[in-house]
């Protein structure tokens, strides 16, 4: 083959991998993963579409998420939301699949937090490690918990899908909806 060709060829391949890799879906969102899940401490996602997604907002305590509208109508999914005053909680909104929890968020008065988090130190105590999420920052709690404050109020962000044995798929359900997580 001449020298010629040989060149040619070169850049034809050169060109077809230039095109390949610009076809190909990049990763577009990096968030930080709030615990220690075995699985990434960083992790890189793909954009979703949350258009049809559904949107929970509380205006009394100043929050709100997107979560996917199936889970309202799929048989494995149970919507729940309680204020039924335990351990001083004001709110708490969640999803299950099945057994697991999906994502849950509940809402103390800041004020109040330090002696619910004091009363079970093994679940709920302090990691000393801050996590962020949407620019949010907030504290790590043992298993699998976030704290984050904001206007007066304590918020603890829940998902039994954090934990390592979880596929990634049901890993990626919980992520997805904390990453439409906003306070006002």
């Amino acid at each position: 083959m001449s020298k010629l060709k040989l060149t040619i060829l070169t850049l034809l391949i050169l060109a077809l991998g230039i095109v390949v890799s610009a076809c190909i879906k990049k990763p577009t969102n990096t968030n930080v993963i709030p615990v220690g899940t075995g699985i990434q401490e960083t992790a890189t996602t793909t954009e979703i579409d949350t258009a049809d997604w559904k949107t929970y907002r509380n205006e009394e305590y100043g929050f709100e998420f997107r979560y996917p509208q199936y889970y309202s109508v799929n048989k494995k999914y149970s919507i729940w939301e309680t204020d039924n005053g335990a351990y001083n909680l004001k709110k708490e909104w969640g999803v299950n699949k099945e057994q697991e929890t999906v994502f849950s968020i509940s809402v103390y008065r800041g004020k109040e937090i330090n002696s619910f988090l004091s009363s079970n130190p093994f679940v709920y105590g302090l990691t000393g490690q801050k996590i962020t999420i949407n620019n949010i920052i907030g504290d790590k709690l043992n298993y699998l918990r976030i704290l984050i404050y904001k206007n007066n109020y304590a918020f603890i962000v829940y998902s039994s899908f954090m934990d390592s044995s979880v596929s990634l798929s049901e890993y990626n359900e919980y992520k997805n909806i904390l990453n439409t997580l906003k306070f006002f």
